[in-house]
């Protein structure tokens, strides 16, 4: 009987998310609609970011935290034109603290960000990184 009864749960589940989904599928969409019709270019000014993350899921570190901080900057002042603007790198100084004493790491990167849409960005760096 108990296995029944969870079947019956599982089913009534999975339409309750179906009419859900359905029903909010307008308001998402809406919601995600674009603000303004040309990107937000955000490699243009300076960035201060931070967060904590768990350190190691996983391995040997597992059940850590790590707070991380880093500092970019804008673009460089290479004359280029809007279209090309991508290639010009940004700097981005950072590094993580794991509160365990474990594995902490401080980096130096190179930054390229390209505007998608509004403020939706992608970014690809690379740079070295030293740690303990």
């Amino acid at each position: 009987m108990a296995l029944r009864f969870d079947h019956r749960l599982n089913r009534l589940a999975y339409l309750l998310v179906v009419a859900v989904l359905l029903c909010a599928g307008p308001a998402l969409a809406q919601q995600w609609a674009p603000l303004s019709p040309v990107p937000i270019d955000p490699a243009n000014r300076f960035e201060v970011r931070f967060g904590a993350f768990a350190h190691g899921v996983g391995s040997v570190e597992r059940d850590t935290v790590d707070f991380n901080g880093s500092f970019v900057t804008p673009r460089l002042p290479i004359a280029t034109n809007d279209f090309w603007a991508f290639i010009v790198p940004r700097f981005e100084i950072g590094g993580a603290a794991n509160v365990s004493g474990r594995t902490s790491f401080g980096y130096v990167n190179a930054l390229w960000t390209i505007p998608v849409w509004d403020r939706v960005f992608v970014e690809a760096y690379v740079g070295p990184a030293i740690h303990d």
